[in-house]
């Protein structure tokens, strides 16, 4: 930097940075953002982290055949999802086989849900549990017929998308549940 008195930066944070080095403060204004600097991005992070989903329980997965003789087949699943609180919940299902060499995989569905899902014209649907309360449920899939008998696997991946501060911190938090080993077709 130029030691003449009359060099004025342009950038304003440089002209507010060496205004408050010049004065007595010098460091100790230096010390005091530093501190709170770190101490702001300490508070934020912890409360990201205590701010996460928590894990999806997948409880159990059942195939079950078809009713009188239809050729249709569905898997039930038993899923325990937490709270989804200020975030939103993309969850996708799929069976995953790796026979014959190359990796296949068969999407049964996928859900999108959270806490703005709540209120549709001030009227909340869906169930009213208390809030902070984990909440358990059954889906049943269609497994199309077209899908060959054999051994795989259930997959449950889940993308959580979370606004904090009104919006302005957005976390992406990434899931995977533990692969469920299930047979379709005759043993």
């Amino acid at each position: 930097m130029a030691t003449d008195p009359s060099y004025r930066p342009r950038f304003w944070p440089v002209r507010y940075v060496l205004s408050a080095w010049r004065t007595h403060l010098g460091w100790t204004s230096f010390a005091l953002v530093l501190a709170l600097t770190w101490g702001g991005l300490w508070s934020v992070g912890w409360a990201l982290g205590n701010a996460q989903p928590l894990e999806v329980v997948i409880g159990h997965v059942e195939v079950l055949d078809a009713l009188n003789g239809t050729a249709g087949r569905t898997l039930k699943v038993a899923i325990t999802v937490p709270p989804p609180g200020n975030c939103v919940r993309l969850s996708n299902h799929f069976l995953f086989s790796d026979g014959a060499g190359s990796p296949t995989i068969y999407a049964l569905g996928s859900s999108m849900n959270g806490g703005w899902f709540r209120f549709r014209n001030g009227v909340a649907f869906g169930m009213h549990d208390p809030p902070g309360k984990p909440k358990s449920f059954a889906m049943v899939f269609s497994i199309p017929p077209s899908i060959p008998p054999g051994q795989y696997q259930y997959v449950y991946r889940s993308l959580h998308t979370c606004l904090w501060f009104g919006g302005l911190v957005q976390r992406r938090i990434l899931y995977e549940a533990p692969p469920i080993p299930i047979r379709i077709g005759p043993p």
